[in-house]
């Protein structure tokens, strides 16, 4: 029972993060937020309950149908990553310009970011 709740503690944590976001961000980075907001709890729930069983090796703990709809989630799919930089592009011009005007990431914030995240 302690992990199912720490489960979807930390679940519901990543949607509040979510929320807050969704709040600060603007353009579709604002709307992919809002989105999975909305969908965190559902996730959460079928996390919690579809737990792996026990004797169970983690590769196969969750059944298929599971899977299939945590799969998005997981995934860096290339069409819409391609959509979200042909977006960008149309609105701001380049990425650097949507992350200063649009997100409001000055060059030594994006500079930290790097130094932190990247190195």
């Amino acid at each position: 029972m302690h992990h199912r709740m720490k489960r979807y503690l930390i679940s519901m944590s990543v949607r509040t993060v979510c929320f807050i976001l969704a709040v600060v961000l603007h353009g579709w980075l604002r709307w992919t937020m809002a989105a999975a907001a909305i969908v965190l709890p559902y996730v959460a729930v079928v996390m919690a309950n579809a737990g792996p069983r026990r004797g169970v090796r983690a590769a196969s703990a969750y059944s298929p149908e599971v899977m299939e709809l945590l799969s998005p989630l997981f995934e860096a799919r290339a069409e819409y990553l391609t959509a979200a930089f042909e977006t960008i592009e149309e609105t701001w011009g380049d990425v650097d310009t949507y992350l200063e005007q649009g997100l409001g990431l000055t060059p030594e914030l994006r500079g930290l970011l790097r130094e932190r995240l990247l190195d």
